[in-house]
């Protein structure tokens, strides 16, 4: 009698919702067909459903920042901006620029120390020193490892890079690197040479010809004598001032009437040091 019960009550509901109009009707598993609790649910549409995931990105997860949003751009490089090409970035050594005679090329400052010489670098025995030098930077021994320094006049290397200038003064050719002069031997090699001076014409307050002959008095090598001119140069333009051998790198003499001066300076401290000068 129950269960005959229960049956007509459900055919009265469903002669009932049968009357009704459809957008009043439940759909199908909304509260009358809702599986028992514990039952598995069947999977829904996912939140990305019809929509094709990001290039790269694993579907269903939505895309995250760009590559540089949020992140901070890399040392020495301006965002948005390509770094200069050789220009030192930070925590490379310091560099200068060497623009003489359009050569256009960073190179390491002098006093910069080293570990070890770069790969591939040539060693160079020189008065018993063991130079290294590569890309027209010279390493010399150093406290622990080596320091970039200038080299001696009258060093000779096998090689130099291919991006050394070729440069024409008082009508003789140098090559030219990291603000170091060579003149090609013809033995084969590269030596060092001092700084070529301008042959532009002197004053008139100066003496006409600035060509001076130095002569080993007490038979010193020509390593020594390279070693002393230059020392020299340095010491009488420290005391007068005047440097004619900067017009050849662009740079400013100084007071050309101080010409003669330096002349004498020059000469009497090669004369101290035991040379002949004329």
């Amino acid at each position: 009698m129950r269960r005959f019960a229960s049956f007509a009550a459900t055919a009265l509901a469903a002669a009932t919702l049968a009357t009704l109009p459809p957008a009043l009707q439940a759909a199908p598993g909304e509260g009358r067909d809702a599986p028992p609790a514990g039952a598995p649910r069947a999977a829904g549409p996912g939140p990305h459903e019809g929509r094709a995931p990001g290039p790269g990105l694993p579907e269903g997860r939505a895309p995250g920042p760009g590559p540089q949003e949020g992140r901070a751009p890399a040392p020495g490089v301006r965002e948005g901006r390509a770094p200069v090409p050789g220009a030192p970035h930070r925590g490379e050594p310091p560099r200068w620029w060497d623009g003489a005679h359009g050569h256009g090329h960073y190179y390491p400052t002098p006093g910069w120390a080293v570990r070890t010489l770069p790969p591939h670098s040539h060693t160079v025995v020189w008065a018993g020193v063991n130079y290294g030098f590569y890309d027209g930077v010279w390493y010399a021994p150093g406290l622990h490892g080596y320091t970039v320094v200038r080299p001696p006049y009258g060093i000779i290397v096998d090689d130099l890079p291919l991006f050394r200038t070729m440069v024409v003064i008082g009508g003789l050719t140098y090559l030219y690197a990291n603000g170091v002069y060579y003149r090609e031997r013809v033995e084969g090699g590269y030596e060092v040479v001092p700084t070529p001076v301008d042959g532009r014409p002197a004053p008139v307050s100066g003496p006409a010809n600035d060509k001076l002959y130095v002569y080993p008095r007490n038979g010193q090598s020509a390593q020594q004598q390279s070693t002393d001119e230059y020392e020299c140069h340095r010491w009488a333009t420290s005391q007068t001032g005047f440097d004619p051998t900067a017009a050849a790198v662009g740079q400013p003499s100084g007071d050309a009437s101080r010409r003669g001066d330096y002349q004498r300076a020059r000469t009497a401290c090669l004369e101290g040091r035991g040379y002949t000068v004329r």
